[in-house]
């Protein structure tokens, strides 16, 4: 049972993951308090924000649907949260749940893609499921889509700099790439992430 209390949230997450190896599939929520006894504390899955739940009312969503619980800002809210677990996550019919997920994932994204959260979450799905290439748009997505977009990718670069100054060009590749991947205008970063690239398919014989 959650209980939730003036200016308590929850911010976006999810339940499950590709292989976690817990076999969660779908959420149910079921709302223990009238609605007049607290004020905010909305659910929000996705682009969906559920805003008149009562007592007794209960929602169904999948797991790995990125969620939320908006602010409360008066009284006490308390729901159930029942986790449902199949064989789908796990069996063979895994890729469809996934492939649900992903797309899910896509469609809100495109929707409001100032959400930097729902980017993250996406990164993190991707790289469950081994692809990590998507995994770092995503991540750089996440970044790009803050006020402090700029700021990250200068630090990024930074970072991979001082690697290289330290003889570490392996490490310093992610940080331009991931630089570059925040910032795909600036030719400076694009020529920084090539150049570590290039040297290291083509290293000097010792």
């Amino acid at each position: 049972m959650h209980e939730f209390s003036g200016q308590d949230y929850f911010d976006w997450h999810v339940d499950t993951q590709p292989r976690d190896g817990t076999g969660r599939t779908i959420n149910v929520n079921v709302m223990l308090s009238p609605s007049e006894a607290y004020k905010g504390g909305d659910l929000v899955v996705g682009t969906e924000r559920l805003d008149s739940l009562g007592k007794g009312d209960l929602y169904w969503y999948p797991a790995g649907f990125p969620h939320k619980v908006m602010d409360i800002e008066a009284g006490l809210r308390h729901s159930l949260i029942i986790a449902v677990k199949t064989n789908t996550v796990t069996g063979r019919e895994s890729w469809k749940y996934w492939d649900e997920v992903e797309r899910n994932f896509n469609r809100i994204r495109g929707m409001q893609p100032e959400v930097s959260k729902w980017h993250w979450l996406h990164g993190e799905h991707m790289a469950a499921l081994g692809q990590q290439h998507e995994a770092d748009v995503c991540f750089a997505n996440s970044y790009a889509s803050t006020p402090q977009g700029t700021l990250y990718a200068a630090k990024f670069d930074e970072d991979g700099q001082k690697l290289v100054s330290m003889g570490r060009l392996d490490e310093s590749l992610g940080f331009f790439r991931m630089a570059a991947l925040i910032e795909p205008t600036s030719e400076l970063y694009a020529s920084h992430f090539r150049s570590i690239e290039q040297a290291l398919s083509n290293p000097v014989p010792p």
